[in-house]
């Protein structure tokens, strides 16, 4: 059976499956924020595909980003449902940004390009000073 969690900041509710909270928990308290804010700020934008889940990409930025995927449920009509978290490397988050399957895709809606483009170069330069992730090349 599923639980339920509901975050409220004023009138705005996000929905999440118990399993999406405990893989939360594990990562510290301002990525945990972050994320969060980041779900409410764009969760009226999300894509819905009834009964089907779906999976969007995301960063925390810092001095090492955090780069994510979150799957999840929406039906028309409805309240997205958060599923599961997991951490990806730069090459994967990349890959959600050409595919416009991130958080900040939906952000402008006159220039979505624009902001997915630049999102991902800001982070690459960020990510290179960090730690290195090479994929199968």
């Amino acid at each position: 059976m599923d639980l339920e969690q509901k975050y409220t900041e004023g009138n705005k509710t996000l929905k999440f499956d118990i399993y999406f909270i405990e893989e939360l928990d594990v990562y510290p308290e301002d990525i945990q924020e972050a994320v969060i804010v980041q779900l409410i700020n764009h969760e009226p934008h999300l894509l819905s595909e009834d009964g089907y889940t779906q999976a969007v990409g995301g960063v925390v930025k810092g001095t090492v980003p955090f780069f994510f995927e979150i799957e999840y449920l929406k039906q028309e009509g409805e309240r997205a449902v958060y599923l599961n978290i997991n951490p990806i490397d730069l090459d994967d988050y990349l890959d959600l940004i050409i595919k416009k399957q991130t958080l900040t895709t939906h952000e402008h809606t006159t220039e979505e390009g624009t902001e997915a483009k630049g999102a991902g170069e800001s982070n690459r330069d960020t990510r290179e000073e960090g730690t290195e992730t090479k994929g199968d090349s």
